[in-house]
């Protein structure tokens, strides 16, 4: 083969190979793109939404965080650290949509067990219907409307140095004048560590039969979480450092961690203001990741506000009103 042959054999085979990596590359591309496609239009094919949204203003402004709340953020977070003080909640969030929220919710111990009772509701008014729900109800005016509840009983108890516990759950989501129902189960534990410092906790939630009406069928939400707070650490004299954290497994296999923070502020006995901010990664299409607020507390009432950044629309405010 004479040298002008051969420099154009190597040009060719060099153009096939390039040609052949790229073939490869977009074959992968397009396998994966094939792949996410689907992930991406089943993300949001559990119902109902209630489940999906945080629900105090202090666990929203924390990134979303729930499974080292006590007490009344019990009933909807970790069933094991229901009861403690006795505390009555009620919160409400307003979204861009005009879709708003609310809670209602109480913990108290009862001999060895501690109880947490809650009810959370979601009422967007607009003028279509689809089932399940899509987060667009809470961005979009006009959209699709829903309705949907939960109402909780959950119980607590200690044994072997741990505190293990279990929520039965009644789930609805409505639209036009259909419902669709269901009772859905949780089960957790939780630890101290470094006395009292850390509360680490695991829960499986959401867990029960499908809704559906006709032949439509939507999954609830279930999954496998695991998370930890840590309170009360002294960085002054006058300011406390908290922080949380947890990951959810979801039953399709995509992890949802979450996190946050709150520096508190004692200027006197009694009275604290706390600032928070929170990150996550959005499990619903119309969130977006960062959060945050403050809370004010008096001897014991305690008032928290927070704020969500939402996609397209702004975002989303909650308010909650605690007394002890």
């Amino acid at each position: 083969m004479i040298p002008g042959d051969t420099r154009r054999h190597r040009a060719r085979v060099v153009g096939a190979r390039a040609a052949g990596a790229r073939g490869r590359a977009f074959a992968v591309v397009a396998a994966l793109a094939l792949s996410a496609a689907p992930s991406q239009a089943q993300r949001e094919r559990y119902a109902p939404l209630i489940l999906q949204l945080p629900v105090s203003a202090r666990a929203v402004a924390m990134g979303g965080v729930s499974m080292g709340m006590r007490d009344v953020d019990a009933a909807f977070g970790n069933p094991a650290l229901a009861g403690g003080n006795n505390t009555l909640s009620v919160s409400g969030a307003r979204y861009s949509s005009g879709a708003s929220t609310g809670h209602l919710a109480t913990a108290m111990n009862v001999g060895p067990l501690g109880v947490a009772v809650g009810v959370q509701l979601l009422d967007a008014r607009t003028r279509f219907a689809d089932f399940p729900a899509r987060s667009d109800v809470l961005t979009d005016e006009g959209v699709r409307s829903t309705a949907s509840l939960g109402a909780d009983v959950a119980t607590s108890f200690a044994w072997k140095g741990m505190r293990w516990g279990g929520t039965v759950r009644y789930v609805e989501e409505r639209f036009s004048n259909v419902r669709a129902t269901s009772v859905a189960f949780d089960v957790g534990a939780s630890r101290n560590y470094f006395n009292g410092a850390v509360t680490a906790g695991v829960a499986l939630q959401h867990l029960g039969r499908d809704l559906q009406v006709g032949t439509r069928r939507a999954q609830l939400p279930a999954r496998a979480s695991l998370g930890a707070t840590m309170g009360g650490y002294a960085l002054s004299r006058w300011l406390d450092l908290g922080a949380s954290a947890n990951v959810a497994v979801r039953r399709d296999g995509r992890a949802v961690p979450a996190a946050g923070g709150e520096i508190t502020y004692v200027p006197i006995e009694g009275v604290s203001i706390a600032f928070r901010g929170g990150a996550r990664s959005p499990e619903l299409k119309a969130e977006r990741p960062l959060t945050a607020g403050l809370g004010l507390s008096f001897d014991r009432l305690s008032l928290d506000y927070g704020w969500e950044d939402m996609r397209w629309k702004g975002g989303a405010h909650h308010l909650t009103v605690r007394l002890r």
